[in-house]
């Protein structure tokens, strides 16, 4: 405060903020990140969303068009996922110089990237599914994360990549506590 001449704000998951309500029963449990990233989206749309932020791991927060959180799903992100197959396995080695873009793997390396592209995308899928279903209407798709755009550029539904959705949300965040 005293180097900058601003204050210092420590943001947490609330129950309630801009417009939207958090469904984890602990509210403070949420990743902030998580938080911020949904307060973002229900800025973009009132209609019901899924937000994807791909990185380490991959998360997955679905909110129905009232801007209610209902919940969602982590897995490992791609690299993490490489990771754990490789360190879990035996005699699996990535040879260099296969291409990694192909839809099915013919060496082990395309194998193994196009198997946790495809899991994470089929994640993605079926949370978008399962929230049209419930919400008996269509769903809006935002993802984010390191990630994100290269997945995005995969995945088979609408979605928007937007690489700054944590830091919207975080300014909106800061915001609402400061006119709250």
């Amino acid at each position: 405060t005293e180097q900058w001449g601003c204050p210092v704000l420590r943001l947490r998951s609330t129950a309630q903020a801009a417009g939207v309500s958090n469904a984890y029963r602990d509210p403070k449990r949420l990743g902030v990140d998580r938080w911020a990233a949904l307060v973002a989206a229900r800025s973009l749309s009132s209609k019901p969303v899924v937000v994807i932020d791909v990185g380490s791991a991959c998360t997955i927060d679905v909110m129905d068009g009232a801007g209610r959180h209902k919940g969602g799903w982590i897995a490992p992100g791609l690299r993490l996922m490489e990771s754990a197959l490789l360190k879990g396995t035996r005699e699996i080695m990535l040879e260099a110089g296969s291409d990694d873009r192909a839809a099915w793997g013919t060496d082990t390396r395309q194998g193994v990237r196009a198997g946790i592209e495809a899991a994470l995308l089929g994640l993605i899928e079926r949370s978008a599914r399962r929230l049209e279903e419930e919400e008996n209407e269509p769903v809006e798709c935002v993802m984010t994360g390191g990630d994100g755009q290269h997945l995005k550029s995969l995945i088979e539904l609408p979605c928007v990549y937007d690489p700054a959705l944590v830091l919207k949300g975080v300014a909106l965040l800061v915001s609402d506590e400061r006119h709250g």
